[in-house]
């Protein structure tokens, strides 16, 4: 708690902002297919993995103000995942959309939530995403904590500048059959982002 506090206090509350905006400039627009499916991201500049990282570290460092509305004692079940997504979204209309993407080979639910201020295709896009490996559950509970961060403090300046400026893409669950099954493969036995034919 001391080290969160001095951080913070060092960097005051529009550093996480400061960061957004050097990072995510490259960033031109989202293109939402019919039914809300996440289309082509158009990038002019590079974004850095590590600079998104840090950004959300900052955030987390930051004091929340409200009870967790999912606990972090465990790698949660789709059914679980599920839930909070639409209960989270349900809860705070003004701010979240949940999207349903579609089913993953085994016929799972491939969904994701937007959380912005505005039509997310009037603003930049921020994507962020989990388990791509399903093996690597870690991933789906940062993006879950990532969310509940977002409507936890959603009326302390930092975030709430976040959600004023940009739409911020949220997918826990790229490989829900892999998260399933504990392997790093899809149901194809395919290693996503190495297999992929770009």
């Amino acid at each position: 708690l001391d080290a969160r506090a001095e951080l913070a206090g060092e960097m005051g509350p529009a550093f996480p902002v400061v960061l957004v905006e050097a990072v995510f400039n490259g960033v031109d627009r989202i293109a939402l297919g019919e039914g809300g499916e996440i289309g082509d991201l158009l990038f002019r500049g590079a974004l850095s993995v590590g600079l998104i990282g840090a950004l959300f570290c900052l955030l987390a460092l930051l004091p929340s103000r409200k009870a967790l509305a999912i606990g972090f004692d465990h790698y949660h079940s789709l059914a679980e995942i599920d839930q909070y997504l639409r209960a989270t979204t349900a809860a705070n209309p003004d701010i979240l959309r949940y999207v349903k993407l579609g089913h993953s080979d085994e016929g799972r639910t491939v969904a994701y939530v937007i959380a912005s201020k505005h039509d997310p295709r009037t603003v930049p896009a921020l994507y962020l995403n989990g388990t791509h490996h399903g093996n690597e559950k870690s991933s789906t509970e940062t993006v879950l904590a990532i969310l509940e961060h977002i409507v936890n403090n959603r009326r302390d300046p930092t975030v709430a500048a976040l959600l004023e400026h940009y739409a911020v893409f949220l997918q826990p669950l790229v490989n829900p059959d892999g998260h399933v099954a504990n392997t790093r493969s899809d149901a194809k036995g395919e290693d996503p982002n190495r297999d992929y034919s770009y």
